[in-house]
């Protein structure tokens, strides 16, 4: 888009005006839309970590945590949330 709009030529050379408005631009509605599914998935992403951490508890922010890691029993996990179900 700043080649479209002759960004180079106004910084640099002071030749120039940048347009009023940009959505003239198709490589606008492109950035757009790529920038919504990107903040859709930013969202979506907290909200399943908020998930495990608050309505599953399987520790899973814990052990992506940077430090000391605890071997846990197979099945621990599982077992865990099975008997918090019942």
């Amino acid at each position: 888009m700043a080649l479209q709009t002759g960004l180079p030529e106004v910084l640099f050379s002071g030749h120039g005006a940048l347009p009023a408005d940009f959505w003239v631009f198709p490589v606008r509605s492109v950035h757009y839309v790529i920038s919504r599914l990107l903040m859709a998935l930013i969202a979506l992403h907290v909200s399943a970590a908020l998930y495990h951490t608050f309505i599953l508890r399987d520790g899973l922010l814990r052990r992506m945590w940077f430090g000391k890691r605890v071997p846990q029993a197979p099945g621990s996990v599982a077992s865990a949330h099975s008997r918090s179900l019942s």
